[in-house]
């Protein structure tokens, strides 16, 4: 859903409010660090589900 919600008020030509903004980017951060652990040798840690769902949602909005 906030990805769909940022992805429509960017496309309206919309500023994201500051608290939608703080949240894209964190969800970028987390996205390039679970990329970063996915190419890395495996620890036995699980991934992060969340992250991975908002970065498949990512991909597929800068497609379209």
């Amino acid at each position: 859903m906030l990805v769909h919600a940022a992805r429509m008020l960017l496309d309206n030509g919309v500023q994201w409010p500051p608290s939608v903004a703080y949240l894209v980017m964190e969800v970028e951060k987390r996205v390039k660090e679970a990329e970063a652990a996915a190419s890395a040798p495996p620890t036995g840690r699980k991934g992060d589900n969340v992250v991975e769902l908002l970065a498949q949602g990512l991909s597929t909005k800068k497609r379209v």
